[in-house]
């Protein structure tokens, strides 16, 4: 992949959906600016699954800037970023899900259902501390998280896989 190689792409277009597959043939690692603003203010409500699947390794500055900004966003598939890890890159966030649909991010005050706590919804590890999972999704725009432990340990590994989410901060102010 290339520095700002799809920066703007659909940006302020009638695009109402994402095809599937559509980047199914990029692989490698995460460029700068790459999908900057690839999406914003288009007119979809749903993330395809799989969308970034073939970029993996560390994160890029501004790599998903705006990518779905000011779009009518209402479902965010699990693991939009799972093949992202590493030390968050300068903005590589920034505003990724500005003006949409998502209103907030909390804590459930109840245990999820089971069709939440899935493997999908992890994004802690359990070790020999803790050995409670920390679950995430998405619902009505809001981002909820729940853990059986009272003080859950957001670890490394979970770390990076909510940075992958863009919330780790978030969560934690909450907490």
């Amino acid at each position: 992949p290339a520095d700002y190689m799809f920066y703007h792409t659909f940006n302020n277009t009638n695009l109402a959906s994402i095809p599937t597959g559509l980047f199914k043939n990029i692989s490698g690692g995460p460029a700068s600016h790459m999908f900057e603003g690839t999406f914003e203010t288009t007119k979809i409500s749903a993330i395809p699954v799989g969308l970034f699947d073939g970029i993996e390794d560390a994160p890029a500055p501004w790599m998903f800037a705006y990518t779905f900004g000011g779009t009518p966003i209402t479902t965010i598939p699990t693991g939009l970023f799972a093949n992202i890890y590493g030390a968050p890159a300068q903005s590589m966030f920034a505003g990724t899900f500005a003006n949409t649909n998502i209103t907030s991010i909390q804590k459930s005050s109840t245990k999820p259902d089971l069709s939440t706590m899935t493997s999908d919804n992890i994004v802690s590890i359990s070790n020999e501390i803790y050995s409670a999972p920390i679950y995430m999704w998405y619902d009505n725009g809001t981002i909820y998280w729940w853990s059986e432990d009272i003080k859950p340990n957001f670890n490394s590994v979970s770390l990076k896989r909510i940075i992958k989410f863009k919330f780790y901060l978030l969560i934690k102010k909450r907490g």
